[in-house]
């Protein structure tokens, strides 16, 4: 998974490939607490995918990005939000 920007600051695209697809999909945000700051739901098609998470109303600081589909993780990797 390519997570860029990154840092982010105002939005971050997300690409990724998949094997198969995946209906009722989501892409969250969690801080570095655990916590799920933000989800939005998303459909995953077999192949290439790219999703655009916007706006960024968040602290600055270290997150996790996850993609899941009925309650499987898929994907995470790391996002840094900055502030200037």
């Amino acid at each position: 998974m390519l997570i860029y920007p990154n840092p982010a600051s105002e939005s971050f695209t997300v690409q990724f490939n998949s094997d198969k697809a995946y209906s009722n999909a989501e892409i969250e945000l969690m801080d570095m607490t655990g916590r799920v700051v933000g989800r939005k739901n998303l459909e995953i098609t077999e192949g290439n995918n790219t999703y655009v998470y916007t706006p960024l109303n968040y602290s600055a600081g270290t997150y996790t990005v996850r993609i899941k589909s009925k309650g499987e993780l898929i994907l995470q990797a790391p996002l840094i939000i900055q502030k200037y």
